[in-house]
């Protein structure tokens, strides 16, 4: 399964270098659906279109009651230094305060009690 995953990112990267190549890049829609087309084959509902349905949490069995989270571009750098700590040495403190400062802050916007 991995490996036909990278299979697709090694095909969309000829893709894209091929069309730079060409003098046939843009930065467009249409560019970016064909790239993910290529990308998400097999893997997407709709692979190279734009997903417009609604996305939403209908569940209420959530873990100890901590809603599920995404993170965040701008927060990545941190979120894989406290995984990397934490496959190094074992040591959960970092990746469980990440997560409780980031649950705690979603919650707050949900406007959802934080559990204990």
């Amino acid at each position: 399964m991995d490996q036909e995953k990278l299979r697709q990112q090694q095909l969309a990267w000829k893709y894209l270098i091929n069309l730079v190549e060409q003098g046939k890049f843009e930065v467009s829609v249409g560019t970016a659906c064909e790239l993910e087309g290529i990308v998400a084959k097999d893997e997407a509902l709709v692979p190279g279109h734009i997903r417009d349905g609604v996305v939403s949490v209908s569940s209420s069995d959530f873990t100890n009651g901590i809603l599920p989270c995404s993170v965040p571009a701008k927060k990545l750098k941190k979120y894989n230094s406290v995984l990397m700590d934490l496959y190094k040495t074992g040591n959960r403190a970092g990746v469980e305060e990440f997560y409780k400062e980031y649950h705690e802050r979603i919650h707050n916007d949900w406007g959802i009690t934080f559990p204990a």
